[in-house]
């Protein structure tokens, strides 16, 4: 992760996100493995320099085979739930890929509150965004 606006998550700048974790089906061998990539490019402007954030961020998320089998079901890009596009119950959108675009305003209400509104917009498509 970088991020340009340091330990302040309320300044203007923006943060570039990487992440990837692979996994290994031991029970059928080595060439039953998959990989989960992707990551997360995200502006922020701060409005007048009073903590009332604007944010605009892209994300993308694959799963592919490493072997010959196909990625469990488990182990799928999935939307919605505590993660992205938390509109959605958990386990609603699932499949190989996912794109999202999010919009967010937050702003200060009192010490240690804050108040969010976002608005987001995605899918999850087959194989490397195939159908998108």
């Amino acid at each position: 992760m970088l991020d340009s606006r340091g330990k302040s998550s309320s300044a203007t700048g923006a943060r570039v996100e990487l992440i990837a974790d692979e996994g290994v089906d031991l029970k059928n061998g080595p060439s039953s493995g998959w990989v989960r990539y992707g990551g997360t490019l995200g502006g922020f402007v701060d409005l007048g320099e009073s903590e009332r954030v604007i944010s605009l961020s892209f994300s993308t998320l694959l799963a592919d085979p490493i072997g010959h089998r196909p990625v469990p079901f488990t182990e799928l890009v999935t939307l919605g739930g505590p993660g992205m596009m938390p509109g959605f119950r958990a386990g609603r959108l699932v499949d190989r890929s996912a794109a999202v675009a999010t919009v967010r305003y937050s702003w200060p209400i009192w010490v240690w509150l804050n108040g969010s509104l976002q608005v987001a917009t995605g899918n999850v498509f087959g194989a490397r965004f195939e159908g998108f």
